[in-house]
């Protein structure tokens, strides 16, 4: 059962003042971000243990949503996918456990060329669970908050998520000429797996990502 909330979020004036923050306009009243009690909107890795149920997940920050209407001004809150790191390198073929609360993937390349071979296309199981939720939280929102963004680690992490953190320090001297061919095939498999995710949320006026960019930020904005 969904818990009804009691407000109605102006999504549309939320962007309108998004893009006049964006164009370094001023606003009245300013635009102020407040982190309230409670664990962020932008989901992360303390959600992980609603990583296969998105009716939960969306029912425990419903109630949050709730706590924070005196406070919230015309935000829209954002929310999306708790899978944390282990989205990108489940997707390329890691295996994702989770431990305790927290997902995590295992490293899959024993040899560092075989990063070489990291693809996403044609899908994978993992990748095909990441877009159910997506297609569910999209269907859960129905105006009262925006779905966003996953978070895409960066080409390090993402680089010791598949390859392992102690070994691709041990590759920066063994090999660094093969590390840094590993680092631009992070990043580019990163971008991609972006720009897939922002495929399924075409549809959305906004994508809501994480810290600033939870605010509005246009499509294909890079945040760093």
């Amino acid at each position: 059962m969904r818990h009804a909330l009691h407000f109605k979020p102006d999504i549309e004036k939320a962007v309108e003042r998004c893009r006049a923050l964006w164009a370094f306009r001023e606003l009245d009243p300013p635009f102020m971000m407040i982190n309230a009690p409670e664990a962020p909107v932008a989901s992360g890795a303390h959600d992980c243990a609603f990583w296969e149920d998105p009716e939960g997940f969306v029912a425990h920050h419903e109630r949050i949503f709730e706590m924070r209407l005196g406070i919230r001004d015309d935000a829209v809150p954002v929310l999306r996918p708790p899978f944390s790191h282990a989205t990108v390198p489940g997707a390329l073929g890691a295996k994702v456990e989770l431990h305790g609360e927290q997902l995590w993937s295992v490293p899959t390349l024993r040899d560092l060329r075989d990063h070489r071979g990291l693809s996403l296309l044609g899908g994978s199981a993992w990748t095909a669970r990441v877009e159910r939720y997506y297609r569910r939280l999209l269907e859960l929102a129905s105006g009262r908050f925006c779905v966003g963004v996953c978070e895409v680690p960066g080409p390090a992490d993402l680089m010791g998520a598949l390859r392992g953190y102690q070994k691709i320090l041990t590759d920066l001297v063994d090999a660094p000429e093969l590390v840094a061919e590993f680092a631009l095939n992070a990043a580019r498999l990163a971008g991609e797996f972006d720009r897939l995710v922002r495929g399924w949320l075409e549809g959305q006026e906004s994508f809501g990502g994480c810290w600033a960019a939870s605010a509005w930020a246009p499509a294909n904005t890079l945040q760093f």
